[in-house]
C-alpha cells in the first residue's frame, strides 16, 4: 500500500494523498460536476477532521471524520497547484486557441458572425405569431422612430 503524504494542515481538516491503486474506485468523484470528463483517477485525497471533538467548533454529531475521494491528475493538481490544476486551465487554453485562430482568421470569423445572428434573427421572428411576427418586422424596418 503506498504511503499517505500530507498537503496541507489546516484549523480544523488535514488533508493528505496517496497514488491510487487498484480497488479505490474507478473514476474521479469530481466527475459528475465536470463538463469535461475526468481522466482515468490517479490518487487519493483524504480529509481527515483534526479540530476540536467537543465544545465550540467542534464538528457536528454527524460530520464525517474523514472524506476520502478518488481523484484524477486534474483535480490532485489542484490540491498542490490551483492556478493550474482543476478546469480554469482548460478553459484559458480553449480561450487562447480560439483567440490565435481568430485573429488569423478574422475576415471568416466575422463572415461566420454575420452569418448566425442573421439565422438567430430569422429564427426569433418565426417564432412569433404571424400577426405579430408582420408588426415587429415593420417596426424594425421604420426603425422605431416612434417609441412614445
Amino acid at each position: 500500500m503506498s504511503e499517505w503524504l500530507a498537503t496541507s494542515i489546516g484549523h480544523k481538516w488535514q488533508t493528505v494523498v496517496r497514488a491510487w491503486e487498484p480497488g479505490d474506485g474507478l473514476r474521479c468523484a469530481f466527475t459528475s460536476r465536470c463538463k469535461e470528463p475526468c481522466d482515468i483517477p490517479v490518487a487519493l485525497v483524504r480529509e481527515e477532521y483534526i479540530g476540536p471533538t467537543s465544545g465550540v467548533g467542534s464538528k457536528s454529531f454527524n460530520q464525517p471524520s474523514t472524506i476520502t475521494r478518488t481523484v484524477c491528475l486534474r483535480h490532485l493538481a489542484a490540491e498542490f497547484t490551483p492556478d493550474i490544476g482543476g478546469t480554469k486551465a482548460e478553459r484559458e487554453i480553449e480561450q487562447n486557441c480560439a483567440e490565435i485562430v481568430i485573429r488569423n482568421h478574422w475576415d471568416e470569423y466575422q463572415d461566420e458572425m454575420v452569418s448566425y445572428r442573421r439565422r438567430l434573427f430569422e429564427d426569433r421572428v418565426a417564432g412569433l405569431p404571424k400577426d405579430l411576427r408582420e408588426r415587429v418586422l415593420e417596426r424594425l424596418a421604420s426603425g422605431g422612430g416612434d417609441a412614445a
